[in-house]
């Protein structure tokens, strides 16, 4: 039990310095065109989620629900918190 949390632990303050490597190493051999493409598909992803998080689910909640769409939100405030800081879906 105790040496993988070791483990885990120690992987978790390498996590940072390994993704930043990876970053220069791929922007180094690929160019800052790959790095720009990443960056745009991520931007699209987040706009994306923000139109379902604050479109489909308004519309959602207010129509098939009879819900104030500002109540809901409130509401899941806390389990949305814990699923993004935590990167888990199984935290809600």
């Amino acid at each position: 039990g105790e040496a993988i949390a070791r483990i885990v632990g120690f992987a978790m303050l390498l996590a940072p310095y390994a993704v930043a490597a990876l970053i220069f190493s791929t922007t180094a051999q690929f160019g800052w065109g790959l790095l720009k493409s990443l960056l745009w598909f991520a931007a699209c992803v987040l706009i994306g989620l923000a139109i379902l998080q604050f479109g489909v689910y308004t519309l959602i909640v207010a129509g098939l629900l009879k819900m104030n769409p500002l109540v809901f939100f409130r509401k899941i405030t806390p389990v949305m918190v814990t699923a993004f800081s935590t990167s888990s879906s199984n935290a809600t």
